[in-house]
Parts: structure tokens; C-alpha cells; sequence
């Protein structure tokens, strides 16, 4: 009979030639079709057997042709119908229970999780598991065999097997897309917060250094050494002091008071004010005052602390090689923006004995995971149970002033090239060719193959006569006596140069930038003796001043934030090279 056979069978039954070539269902005629990150299913067309509509339903069965499996799946529920009724049946190749098939796409994701194919930064929050993700920078495809559905990822240009077809005449169909662009690329754009600390050094001079408190001395030292700023004091917003000296230039600092090391003495006399007489004591005249100027040594190191919001964007493009008229002059740049990249997490550690539930997070490590399934954690995590969402912060460092020519963001640009390249030849993919063929073994038919197909006479006309692809879709037919095989194939229009662009050094600065403190010193001990000099008089012969005409000297402090706090700068991506692809079919002239 030329129908395969199909038995029905427990779900836990191993394949056996010697038992399962049975006939439990008598197809009047069967379809098995597949695609590209679909499931296989089986199609077949039954007289209605002598069994209730729920004894059919759910059922496994395995459909076998001269002694090889050919598919193993279970039936959708089945249509209610009188026996001997010809009644429809469709199965799908999966494993018995869907949960195992959800948990062979965990686990067949899991390791490909891996740079540069991979980058959480690129990656939109929620959208860790979707394979659209997964595979953005990977030519490649899911595909399921018709045995259990088990998954796989294969290269989306070629395949594990070729196989030669000879299409039937006129069976054959050709359809070019339209023009890819001739150039790919990406830009990035990557926001944070930075950082920014800057240490500011304020000192007198000495012989190696000419500080901008050069040559103090005063003769009013008492208020400036107490009044100095200290360690832990604030002078202004973001301006904090690391370290403070300030004390007077001594002689001999064992000494109680410690002797001043004498500068100069200002001696002149002074007439007495009403106010400062005694009323009992009544003593008109002048008197004596030395005044002593002594000097200072001072040292400030201030710490200068402020956030800044950065925004860098980053852009390359490369051409692609392919057939003449096969691109246009258009360009394809896809636009990401990444995550942000300072952002903390709330997540708590992972802990062994714990209920958790989906959609928990928990940090293990360095990195951040999803909770997939409701659990109890045992003794160890297992990635059945959770999913990759990224890391728990992605930036070593918060100051840095150009995150894309750090090891980071070299990271990013080499994920970015992969998507780039991905992109690109999914679209030089564009010819489509449909055949119609006697069927081969269909154990030779598998979900990662590529068909080269031999177009024969007329009319099975292609250009140039050849053209060889993967096959992204085929049918398995068997109806009324006759075994047909179906498919269509994707072809690359390249010219059979295989070529990489690659990433070169980043360039370019960003701007920054900075505080600034300004010190002024009022009324120094030149400032004080010019104005004791110029309030003096000459009474009785003797020369006197007003004491309160002494000003104070005075250290003014000023610190001025940053003039920014957001910058926003490019950053040039050298690249060289181009992206070539394999001939697989000709493109009309």
C-alpha cells in the first residue's frame, strides 16, 4: 500500500520497526508539512474508526514508511462522526505534555546566551525569552523535527544535508523580491548617570609648588586660624574639605604659648578715646603699641562631587556585495536605544529552600534572572526554572566620560555589528523558488537541509538555470497512489565572495566639565600696614591712629559649580570592509 503506516501508542512507547509497523489508522490519504520555527504536523484523512471522538483525542502516533519513523506526535482533538465516516485528523510533532517542549526551548536558548550574539543592554525589558531576541544577532532559524518536535537552531542560509531534486515540469516557480539596500549599519544611543569627582588643591607656596595662599602674613592671625575651614566641612553645593591646615609659622612650638617666628613689628602710639577711659582713672596722653605680623601656613584639599546625565550615540554602516541590480541605493540603520545603564536593582539574592513565583527576580552572582515557573529552589539554580534577564548593573564604573570606548561598550558594538550583519542576510534571501517533485525517502527530507534544484526543460525555467537554497517550507503528500514532495527554498543573491566588515578603534572626545574654587585674601599684612600708616596723626609731636581703623584680614572662599550637568556627544565607529554572501540563484536581468 503505498500510505505509511500509523500506530497508535502510549506515550512513554519507544519506536520498534518490529511492533510499530501497524495499521491502527488507515490513512485514504496523508500530508506531513513543515516550516521554519513552526511545528510540524501531520494531516490525514481517515475512514472514521470504530472508536468514540475521545478515545482518538490526544493520542500519540507514530507514522512509519519501510521500516523508518518518519513522524511521532499527538493528535488534536477529533471530529465527532459516524463510523466509516471519512473524517480529518491533524496531529503536531511535539513532545506528550507542553511543558517539555517549553522546557526543550529554555533549554536550547540558555546557551545561546552568549556574547557578542547576545546583549542584555540591546535587549527591551520583558523581552529576554522572545526568540526574535535571542537569535537578532545569529543567521539563524528554529526549526523542530517531525520526531517529538524536539528544537534546534540551523544556520538560515544553507544546511546539515543537501538534496538534489529534479522538479516535475512546470512545477517549478520563481519569485524575486524587491532590492535590498546596499548598505546596513546600526546606531546606538546609550544613556547614564556620571560620577564626576574632581580634587582641588589649595596651598601656600613653598619651593616646589606656588600655592594661592603665597606669602600669607597678617598681623590679625587669631580669627584666621580659627575660622579656617576643617575636615568635613562644606563649602558650597557638591564642595566638601578632604583635609585642612592652618596654623601659625612657629619658632619653637614646645614652648606655651608657642613663640611666633617674628616677621616684623609695627610700633607707633595712640590716643586714647573717651569711650576707652576709665571714669576714675582719667589719663590724657598717648601710648605705645607693637603690633607683631606673624605668618601662616595653609594647605585646603577639597573634594568637588556632582552628577552628570550623559547621552552618547554611536553610528556605523558597511556596504553589502551582491549581484548587480540585486540592491538600491537606500540605507537600512536600525536604531537602539540601550538600557540604562546605572539603573539599580531591587533584586534579592537567590537562596536555596525558597518558594518563589513567575516573574520574581533574583540577583545570583553579578546578574539579575526571571523566575519561569512557580517553585521550591533546591540546593543549586537551574535554568529550567529561571531565565537570563542581564546584569546587575551595566557599568563597572560610573565615571567615565564615553561609555562605547569602554570594554563595555565594545561589547555593545560588537553585538551591534552581529545584528547588523544578521539583518543583512536574512535580506539577501530574496529570490523564492516553489517546486513540485516525486517524493525522495522522506527520511531524507529533515528541517535543516538545503535543496539544490535541477530545473530541467522547459517551462521549469530559472535563471540560469539553477538555483539551490534552504528550505524554509516543504509537504510530504500522499494521496491516491502517488508520493509528492513540496517546497519552497530561500536563496541568497551574493556572488559567492564571502566577506566581514570589521569594527575599527572608536574615536572622538566628549565633553566635559568642572568646578572651580576661588580664593581671595583681603587686607594681608601689606593691605593692613598701608592703612595703619595712612590713619596715623601726629599729636603733641608724637604720631597716633584710631585702633578700629586696623582692618581684619579676611580669606574669601568661593566655589562655583559646574557650568553643565547633561552632555550630549557622537562617537565615530570606523569600519572597513563589506558583507558578501553565497550565490545560490541568479537574479533576472
Amino acid at each position: 500500500m503505498s500510505v505509511p503506516y500509523v500506530a497508535i501508542v502510549s506515550p512513554t512507547e519507544e519506536w520498534n520497526p518490529a511492533v510499530h509497523q501497524r495499521r491502527d489508522l488507515l490513512p485514504l490519504s496523508l500530508e506531513i508539512e513543515g516550516r521554519d520555527s513552526s511545528v510540524p504536523t501531520a494531516t490525514l484523512s481517515v475512514q472514521n474508526p470504530n472508536l468514540a471522538p475521545s478515545e482518538l483525542s490526544d493520542k500519540r502516533i507514530l507514522i512509519s514508511d519501510r521500516g523508518r519513523l518518519i513522524f511521532d506526535g499527538i493528535l488534536e482533538p477529533a471530529p465527532i462522526g459516524l463510523v466509516d465516516d471519512v473524517i480529518t485528523l491533524l496531529a503536531n510533532a511535539r513532545p506528550p505534555v507542553e511543558e517539555d517542549l517549553k522546557a526543550a526551548m529554555n533549554a536550547l536558548a540558555t546557551p545561546l546566551k552568549v556574547s557578542p550574539y547576545w546583549e542584555p543592554l540591546c535587549v527591551p525589558q520583558g523581552q529576554e525569552e522572545e526568540w526574535s531576541e535571542i537569535l537578532a544577532a545569529r543567521a539563524s532559524v528554529v526549526a523542530h523535527s517531525r520526531i517529538q518536535g524536539a528544537p534546534s537552531v540551523v544556520d538560515a542560509l544553507t544546511g546539515s544535508t543537501v538534496l538534489t531534486v529534479k522538479p516535475r515540469k512546470g512545477r517549478v516557480r520563481y519569485q524575486e523580491g524587491e532590492k535590498i539596500a546596499g548598505t546596513y549599519g546600526v546606531k546606538l544611543k546609550a544613556a547614564w548617570k556620571e560620577l564626576v569627582t574632581q580634587p582641588i588643591e589649595l596651598n601656600i607656596k613653598s619651593e616646589d609648588s606656588s600655592g594661592i595662599f603665597d606669602r600669607l602674613e597678617t598681623y590679625t592671625w587669631e580669627g584666621i586660624v580659627e575660622n579656617f575651614p576643617k575636615a568635613g566641612d562644606t563649602l558650597g553645593d557638591g564642595f566638601s574639605v578632604l583635609r585642612s591646615e592652618c596654623e601659625l609659622d612657629v619658632e619653637d612650638d614646645r614652648a606655651d604659648p608657642p613663640v611666633i617666628v617674628p616677621v616684623e613689628e609695627f610700633v607707633a602710639s595712640f590716643v586714647p578715646g573717651e569711650a576707652e577711659l576709665d571714669p576714675f582713672i582719667k589719663k590724657l596722653g598717648t601710648q605705645k603699641v607693637k603690633f607683631q605680623c606673624a605668618a601662616i601656613r595653609a594647605r585646603l584639599n577639597l573634594e568637588y562631587r556632582w552628577e552628570a546625565e550623559r547621552t552618547e550615540t554611536a553610528e556605523f554602516k558597511f556596504p553589502i556585495v551582491a549581484q548587480p541590480g540585486a540592491t538600491n541605493a537606500e540605507e537600512n540603520i536600525e536604531e537602539l536605544s540601550l538600557r540604562p545603564l546605572t539603573d539599580g536593582t531591587g533584586a534579592r539574592s537567590w537562596q536555596p529552600n525558597t518558594a518563589y513565583e513567575v516573574g520574581d527576580e533574583i540577583a545570583d552572582g553579578r546578574f539579575i534572572y526571571r523566575c519561569r515557573v512557580d517553585h521550591t529552589s533546591g540546593a543549586t539554580r537551574t535554568g529550567a526554572e529561571w531565565v537570563f534577564v542581564g546584569e546587575t548593573n551595566y557599568l563597572a564604573a560610573r565615571r567615565i566620560s564615553s561609555f562605547f570606548r569602554s570594554a563595555r561598550g565594545a561589547a555593545v558594538l560588537a553585538h551591534a555589528l552581529e545584528r547588523a550583519k544578521t539583518r543583512a542576510r536574512f535580506a539577501a534571501r530574496k529570490v523564492r523558488v516553489s517546486f513540485e517533485a516525486a517524493m525522495p525517502k522522506p527520511w531524507h527530507v529533515t528541517e535543516d537541509m538545503r535543496i539544490a534544484l535541477d530545473a530541467g526543460p522547459a517551462p521549469n525555467r530559472l535563471p540560469g538555470g539553477y538555483a539551490t537554497g534552504r528550505l524554509v517550507e516543504y509537504r510530504l503528500t500522499w494521496d491516491r497512489g502517488e508520493r509528492l514532495f513540496s517546497g519552497v527554498i530561500a536563496c541568497c543573491v551574493g556572488t559567492g565572495v564571502l566577506s566581514e566588515p570589521t569594527l575599527g578603534a572608536v574615536t572622538g572626545s566628549a565633553p566635559g566639565a568642572s568646578g572651580r574654587v576661588e580664593v581671595v585674601v583681603e587686607n594681608d599684612r601689606e593691605a593692613q600696614r598701608e592703612a595703619l600708616e595712612n590713619a596715623q596723626t601726629v599729636v603733641e609731636g608724637e604720631p597716633s591712629f584710631n585702633l578700629e581703623q586696623l582692618p581684619e584680614t579676611i580669606i574669601r572662599i568661593t566655589t562655583t559649580p559646574a557650568a553643565a550637568t547633561s552632555f550630549e556627544s557622537d562617537i565615530s565607529v570606523p569600519i572597513s570592509g563589506s558583507l558578501g554572501f553565497p550565490l545560490q540563484a541568479p537574479i533576472e536581468v
